[in-house]
């Protein structure tokens, strides 16, 4: 044993190139320079391309826009060292990030399938009691027989049986129109000596008006009714010089009523559903992360609803963010007009998850021991690999979503695998990789995985020290195993972004339907993905 240490010490050779900024984890603004400054016992050394001499010296580099790497090695020698760091345009961990999720109703959703906007609307009114919304008694001044007489007509039931709800884009307006069928309308009289009671019969009533949209209080304007002439029982309470006066005045009374319960219940609907549609994003990681999620904006455009949510999204114990760092922006556009109802996200989401997943420091100490690699489908290493006791993955740098023409992929700077041997000192070796990733649909959720039909990248490999024993196409290998073996362990195991069901109260106040956004499908485009939705009354 002691013989072999000695071999082993003897065939060891450790890395005398030092970078000594930036530092490991940097972050850096968009548009400046990089200094590279690099120390070593030997040179000249090659610093991404180009040959610098002396022991010391600082070398520039022109900036990037997301993981820039550096590379510093002397020629013929195994032996270098690599930093990574992010640069570009970054967004403050603690504030809200604008439009990282996007939303489009189109008139499908709005009112032609089975459970939209238009049926939950209908669903509010239809059957339900309005008389609370008359304005009670109706008094009508008139004369009989040359008397003065004072007559008051309060309403004590008012009820459509049935209710349809449409609604129709003409440029960037949204038109709301109800038709109420058979609406019921029972009351009480009294005047003087005298009173009665009937009922009036609308064959029909209709309400039109235009939605105009905003975040937490849509509304209905310039709102409109007309009905058919009435039917009227009445058990003769009412004078008959007085009755066209009466039914004038609850014609009016009725038509505001119904006015202000349609109003109401389209307003319960927009407000309520639109502050809820955007997904749930779960976060179970075991170093906890808070998120909130708000409505940002809404518009009418291109006979879409169009809505922005902004999300916060942040460790709830920092650990490793410095005064640097931040979220890397990025922005994704959809505009692809929507029928039905669609949602989108892209980077800007997944690298705010990203980033508070890693400042919680759920992405280090993650510790692999041979067998798990094995597991996790790394091949069979041999000869000096089959003294792997343990590989730990620690990431310096939080990982960030990139697109290119193949897909998506998550770009993970700042790699550091610690390899502990049995009879060696442990080797460092640092890296930068990148993933390719897909979502995929399970039941009602969507799950972060590794894209399988695309291979893993690695950047160049540095170690510390090396020994004759050291295959450095090896310790590829084990990297293509163990950091999608992380990204799996991070994301893979819970869903990402789950639906949400939503209750509507009734006008009075009572429970009312209970509605699920169902996921349909998701699918990757040009930088997002989408997520095509649709209503289940549960």
């Amino acid at each position: 044993m002691l013989g072999w240490f000695a071999v082993a010490c003897s065939c060891e050779s450790i890395n005398s190139i030092r970078i000594e900024s930036p530092e490991p984890g940097s972050f850096f603004t968009a548009g400046q320079e990089i200094e590279v400054q690099v120390t070593t016992k030997e040179s000249p050394i090659t610093v991404n391309g180009t040959k610098y001499s002396g022991k010391s010296f600082t070398a520039v580099l022109p900036p990037v826009d997301g993981l820039g790497f550096i590379k510093a090695s002397k020629k013929g020698d195994p032996l270098f060292t690599v930093r990574s760091y992010l640069q570009g345009v970054f967004r403050d961990i603690a504030d809200f990030q604008s439009q990282t999720v996007q939303t489009r109703l189109g008139i499908d959703i709005l009112q032609n399938r089975d459970v939209s906007f238009a049926s939950i609307c209908e669903e509010m009114m239809a059957g339900e009691e309005l008389v609370s919304y008359m304005d009670n008694p109706i008094v009508v001044e008139t004369e009989i027989a040359f008397i003065p007489v004072t007559i008051e007509v309060t309403t004590t039931s008012v009820v459509a049986e049935s209710i349809e709800v449409t609604m129709h884009f003409e440029g960037d307006t949204l038109y709301f129109h109800s038709r109420l069928s058979n609406v019921l309308i029972y009351y009480n009289s009294k005047a003087a000596g005298i009173s009665g009671s009937g009922q009036a019969l609308y064959d029909w009533m209709e309400i039109d008006g235009e939605l105009v949209l905003s975040v937490g209080d849509s509304d209905l304007i310039n709102m409109s009714a007309t009905a058919s002439a009435p039917h009227i029982t009445d058990d003769g309470g009412v004078p008959e010089e007085a009755f066209g006066l009466i039914i004038d005045k609850l014609d009016v009374a009725v038509q505001d009523a119904i006015i202000v319960t349609t109003r109401n219940s389209s307003r319960i609907v927009f407000n309520t559903m639109m502050s809820t549609l955007v997904p749930q994003v779960v976060l179970e990681f075991e170093n906890p992360i808070l998120q909130q999620t708000r409505a940002q904006t809404m518009d009418i455009l291109d006979g879409n609803i169009q809505l922005a949510y902004e999300t916060k999204i942040q460790a709830e114990t920092p650990l490793l963010a410095g005064p640097q760092a931040g979220v890397l922006e990025r922005f994704h556009r959809d505009a692809e007009r929507e029928d039905g109802m669609s949602i989108t996200f892209g980077s800007a989401l997944v690298n705010q998850i990203a980033f508070a997943m890693w400042d919680a420091g759920n992405a280090n100490g993650k510790i692999y021991t041979k067998q798990q690699l094995y597991d996790l489908g790394m091949e069979k290493l041999g000869g000096y690999y089959d003294r792997l006791k343990t590989s730990q993955i620690d990431l310096l740098l939080p990982p960030v979503l990139e697109w290119d023409e193949t897909g998506p992929w998550l770009v993970i700077g700042g790699i550091e695998i610690t390899m502990k041997m049995d009879g060696a000192e442990d080797t460092l070796a640092h890296t930068a990789g990148r993933v390719p990733i897909y979502f995929e649909q399970r039941e009602n959720a969507i799950v972060l995985l590794r894209d399988e039909s695309r291979g893993v990248f690695f950047y160049d490999v540095g170690f510390n020290r090396m020994s004759d024993l050291v295959d450095p196409s090896k310790v590829v290998r084990l990297l293509t195993t163990a950091v999608p073996g992380v990204v799996s362990d991070l994301f893979s195991t819970f869903p990402i972004v789950r639906m949400t069901s939503t209750m509507l109260p009734k006008l009075n106040g009572d429970p009312g339907p209970s509605v699920l956004t169902t996921l349909l499908g998701i699918t990757t485009h040009d930088g997002f993905w989408r997520l095509d939705l649709g209503f289940e009354k549960l």
